[in-house]
Protein backbone atom coordinates (compact mmCIF):
# COMPACT_ATOMS: atom_id res chain seq x y z
CA UNK A 1 0.00 0.00 0.00
CA UNK A 2 1.18 3.36 -1.36
CA UNK A 3 2.67 5.81 1.92
CA UNK A 4 0.11 8.84 1.96
CA UNK A 5 2.29 12.28 2.31
CA UNK A 6 0.47 15.32 3.57
CA UNK A 7 0.82 19.14 1.79
CA UNK A 8 -0.40 21.69 3.59
CA UNK A 9 -2.42 19.69 5.54
CA UNK A 10 -3.82 17.63 3.17
CA UNK A 11 -3.42 14.20 2.32
CA UNK A 12 -2.09 13.07 -0.98
CA UNK A 13 -1.10 10.24 -2.81
CA UNK A 14 3.15 9.69 -3.34
CA UNK A 15 2.72 10.51 -7.18
CA UNK A 16 0.99 13.95 -7.11
CA UNK A 17 3.09 14.61 -3.93
CA UNK A 18 6.25 14.63 -6.27
CA UNK A 19 4.17 17.09 -8.62
CA UNK A 20 4.78 20.85 -8.57
CA UNK A 21 2.28 22.11 -6.38
CA UNK A 22 2.15 25.50 -8.03
CA UNK A 23 -0.76 26.34 -10.91
CA UNK A 24 0.71 27.55 -13.01
CA UNK A 25 3.47 24.53 -13.46
CA UNK A 26 1.01 22.13 -13.85
CA UNK A 27 -0.08 21.07 -17.41
CA UNK A 28 3.43 22.17 -19.07
CA UNK A 29 6.38 20.36 -20.41
CA UNK A 30 8.66 21.47 -17.25
CA UNK A 31 6.13 19.61 -15.19
CA UNK A 32 7.05 16.15 -16.66
CA UNK A 33 10.58 16.89 -16.35
CA UNK A 34 10.36 18.05 -13.06
CA UNK A 35 8.69 14.61 -12.32
CA UNK A 36 11.22 12.33 -13.72
CA UNK A 37 13.77 13.82 -11.69
CA UNK A 38 11.96 13.07 -8.75
CA UNK A 39 13.72 9.58 -7.52
CA UNK A 40 10.19 8.84 -5.70
CA UNK A 41 8.18 8.44 -8.84
CA UNK A 42 10.52 8.60 -11.86
CA UNK A 43 9.44 5.14 -13.61
CA UNK A 44 5.69 5.44 -12.75
CA UNK A 45 5.69 9.25 -13.64
CA UNK A 46 7.59 8.17 -16.78
CA UNK A 47 4.90 5.31 -17.58
CA UNK A 48 1.85 7.35 -17.51
CA UNK A 49 3.45 10.02 -19.66
CA UNK A 50 3.80 7.12 -22.17
CA UNK A 51 0.05 6.17 -21.51
CA UNK A 52 -0.90 9.68 -22.36
CA UNK A 53 0.83 9.97 -25.41
CA UNK A 54 -0.71 6.60 -26.45
CA UNK A 55 -3.95 8.11 -25.81
CA UNK A 56 -3.50 11.10 -27.12
CA UNK A 57 -2.18 9.30 -30.40
CA UNK A 58 -4.73 6.43 -30.55
CA UNK A 59 -7.42 8.72 -32.49
CA UNK A 60 -4.41 9.63 -35.27
CA UNK A 61 -3.83 6.30 -35.29
CA UNK A 62 -6.85 4.40 -36.20
CA UNK A 63 -7.65 7.04 -38.48
CA UNK A 64 -4.69 6.54 -40.16
CA UNK A 65 -4.92 2.89 -40.62
CA UNK A 66 -8.23 2.87 -42.07
CA UNK A 67 -7.24 5.93 -44.57
CA UNK A 68 -4.00 3.19 -45.70
CA UNK A 69 -6.83 0.22 -46.12
CA UNK A 70 -9.05 2.50 -48.27
CA UNK A 71 -6.48 3.47 -50.51
CA UNK A 72 -5.11 0.51 -50.83
CA UNK A 73 -8.47 -1.42 -51.61
CA UNK A 74 -10.49 0.71 -52.62
CA UNK A 75 -14.51 -0.47 -52.47
CA UNK A 76 -15.19 -1.05 -56.13
CA UNK A 77 -18.98 -1.59 -55.83
CA UNK A 78 -21.64 1.68 -54.57
CA UNK A 79 -22.30 0.30 -50.86
CA UNK A 80 -24.05 1.45 -47.88
CA UNK A 81 -21.37 -0.19 -45.65
CA UNK A 82 -17.79 0.48 -47.01
CA UNK A 83 -16.03 3.88 -48.62
CA UNK A 84 -16.88 7.70 -48.46
CA UNK A 85 -20.97 7.69 -48.65
CA UNK A 86 -22.16 11.03 -49.39
CA UNK A 87 -25.53 11.57 -51.33
CA UNK A 88 -23.12 13.10 -54.45
CA UNK A 89 -20.57 10.42 -53.71
CA UNK A 90 -23.30 7.27 -54.45
CA UNK A 91 -24.82 9.00 -57.29
CA UNK A 92 -23.11 6.66 -60.02
CA UNK A 93 -20.05 4.82 -60.42
CA UNK A 94 -17.78 7.76 -61.58
CA UNK A 95 -18.56 9.91 -58.32
CA UNK A 96 -18.14 6.80 -56.01
CA UNK A 97 -15.01 5.85 -57.83
CA UNK A 98 -13.30 9.70 -57.80
CA UNK A 99 -14.90 10.16 -54.02
CA UNK A 100 -12.97 6.87 -52.96
CA UNK A 101 -10.18 7.66 -54.45
CA UNK A 102 -9.53 11.25 -53.03
CA UNK A 103 -11.32 10.58 -49.25
CA UNK A 104 -8.41 8.59 -47.83
CA UNK A 105 -6.16 11.23 -48.61
CA UNK A 106 -8.03 13.37 -46.48
CA UNK A 107 -8.17 11.49 -44.20
CA UNK A 108 -4.52 10.60 -43.75
CA UNK A 109 -4.07 14.93 -44.45
CA UNK A 110 -6.19 14.61 -41.28
CA UNK A 111 -5.00 11.88 -38.99
CA UNK A 112 -1.38 13.52 -39.46
CA UNK A 113 -2.81 16.29 -37.82
CA UNK A 114 -4.49 15.04 -34.79
CA UNK A 115 -0.89 12.74 -34.08
CA UNK A 116 1.25 16.29 -33.71
CA UNK A 117 -2.15 17.96 -31.96
CA UNK A 118 -1.82 15.02 -29.62
CA UNK A 119 2.05 14.82 -29.40
CA UNK A 120 1.87 18.43 -28.35
CA UNK A 121 -1.38 18.13 -25.72
CA UNK A 122 0.76 15.45 -24.02
CA UNK A 123 3.21 17.76 -22.90
CA UNK A 124 1.40 20.70 -22.77
CA UNK A 125 -2.48 20.04 -20.93
CA UNK A 126 -3.44 17.90 -18.08
CA UNK A 127 -4.81 14.24 -19.85
CA UNK A 128 -8.58 15.39 -19.34
CA UNK A 129 -8.23 18.45 -21.38
CA UNK A 130 -5.72 16.64 -23.95
CA UNK A 131 -8.28 14.08 -24.47
CA UNK A 132 -11.27 16.16 -24.51
CA UNK A 133 -9.85 18.27 -27.34
CA UNK A 134 -8.16 15.80 -28.82
CA UNK A 135 -11.48 13.98 -29.66
CA UNK A 136 -13.59 17.64 -30.37
CA UNK A 137 -10.61 18.48 -32.62
CA UNK A 138 -11.40 14.56 -34.32
CA UNK A 139 -14.92 14.86 -34.49
CA UNK A 140 -14.25 18.72 -36.19
CA UNK A 141 -11.79 17.61 -38.26
CA UNK A 142 -13.86 14.28 -40.15
CA UNK A 143 -16.83 16.79 -40.68
CA UNK A 144 -14.23 19.13 -42.51
CA UNK A 145 -13.22 16.19 -44.30
CA UNK A 146 -16.57 15.17 -45.47
CA UNK A 147 -17.46 18.90 -46.83
CA UNK A 148 -13.51 18.77 -48.41
CA UNK A 149 -14.28 15.73 -50.31
CA UNK A 150 -18.22 17.06 -51.21
CA UNK A 151 -16.54 19.95 -52.37
CA UNK A 152 -14.14 18.34 -55.06
CA UNK A 153 -16.81 16.07 -56.17
CA UNK A 154 -19.19 19.40 -57.02
CA UNK A 155 -16.08 21.11 -58.53
CA UNK A 156 -16.52 18.25 -61.18
CA UNK A 157 -19.63 16.58 -61.24
CA UNK A 158 -23.10 18.03 -61.39
CA UNK A 159 -26.00 17.59 -58.48
CA UNK A 160 -27.06 14.50 -60.91
CA UNK A 161 -23.83 12.71 -60.99
CA UNK A 162 -22.87 13.64 -64.44
CA UNK A 163 -19.77 15.32 -65.33
CA UNK A 164 -19.74 19.27 -66.07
Amino acid sequence: MAKISKIDGRSVHPLLASAPQKKEERGTLLTYFHIAKNSQGKTQRMKHVVIELILNLLPAIILGITGWITQRNPPQNINTTYGFRTKLAMKNHDTWTYANRIAPLVMLRTAFRLAVLGAALTFLVPIVVGQIVVYIAMVVLMLYDVRIVNAELAKIFNDDGSRK
